[in-house]
């Protein structure tokens, strides 16, 4: 059976930490080790972990707060497992996506994997989520956006590749996995499970919510690695983060950024795509300020569009691990 060691870092999110840390001991056939770095909270994170009741989980603890790349290698430092994945402290797991990414890893003779991701929300309801691109196109997507699903909480590396590697950059702030992943892609191709182990949930609290320090980071990050970002993705991917977190003017300021640079890539698909969500979701903002229940023509259009959504299938496989969790 083989080994490896999960790292979460966490800060003052206790109700969130609880029930990522269940989906991870959920893990199955893998000698698992949790280390919880506790990146100076106020609240009592070991309390947290000592109500799992399970030995495989310790705590270390920064005094004050020192940024989640250094608490990711505080954690990589304390690992003796020959592979290591991050966790954040409020994305899920399938209870076999250790398991399956060693085994793809170790099977093309890879030092890092990654696997499919869905968005949830609070009610653990999957949103969105399309397959993974294969190891050759998200190496190669990697110099021009961040192909990496769920960033941190996706991919397992084998801990001496990863201490060579220098570990995560303290100095970048929101874009520290994206910077390792260049870095990772550089020294060679990962090994990828297409079906979706990861959830990653969207709420208010997203700290890849503060879009402005994101965009100050771009072109430091162009420079230090030589690309050009794909500006229009970015934009995208900043207002479908927006959206989901009810702010929807700056998500509108997003979409048209993205637009004015179409030259990018913003394709017709695109446009139709964030179309559709747009219209989800103000339909769901109003029926919740007037109580009104979906019209049986608005079902009968939600269930069109559903049943012609190409990644239907592949989103169900995540609900139905999604399901097994406690609400």
């Amino acid at each position: 059976m083989e080994a490896a060691t999960v790292v979460i870092p966490t800060r003052n999110r206790s109700d969130l930490l609880r029930l990522t840390l269940t989906s991870i001991l959920r893990q199955r056939d893998v000698e698992l080790h949790v280390i919880v770095v506790d990146d100076g909270s106020t609240e009592n994170v070991a309390d947290v972990v000592s109500r799992s009741g399970d030995r495989r989980v310790r705590v270390v603890r920064h005094d004050v707060s020192r940024g989640v790349s250094t608490a990711r290698n505080t954690g990589l430092s304390e690992a003796t497992t020959e592979w290591v994945g991050f966790c954040d402290d409020d994305d899920l797991w399938s209870p076999d996506k250790l398991r399956r990414q060693i085994a793809a890893a170790e099977s093309a003779r890879r030092d890092w994997a990654y696997a499919g991701c869905v968005y949830v929300n609070a009610e653990l309801m999957v949103q969105n989520g399309e397959r993974p691109l294969p190891p050759e196109e998200i190496n190669a997507a990697l110099s021009r956006y961040n192909a990496m699903p769920a960033g941190a909480s996706n991919v397992i590396v084998r801990g001496e590749v990863l201490r060579g590697l220098g570990g995560f950059d303290t100095h970048i702030t929101h874009l520290p996995d994206w910077d390792l992943w260049v870095r990772l892609a550089r020294r060679g191709l990962p090994a990828c499970i297409e079906d979706p182990l990861v959830g990653y949930r969207l709420h208010s609290g997203n700290a890849s919510f503060r879009t402005a320090e994101m965009l100050a980071e771009l072109d430091g990050f162009e420079r230090r690695h030589g690309v050009t970002v794909d500006r229009s993705r970015f934009h995208r991917h900043l207002a479908h983060l927006c959206l989901r977190s009810g702010r929807r003017m700056e998500a509108a300021s997003h979409f048209l950024r993205a637009f004015m640079r179409f030259r990018d890539g913003y394709s017709r698909i695109d446009i139709a795509t964030d179309q559709r969500l747009v219209g989800e979701l103000v339909g769901e903002v109003i029926r919740r300020r007037t109580g009104r229940p979906r019209s049986k023509w608005a079902a009968r259009r939600l269930q069109a569009a559903r049943r012609s959504d190409p990644h239907a299938t592949w989103k169900a496989q995540a609900q139905a691990w999604l399901d097994e969790l406690p609400r």
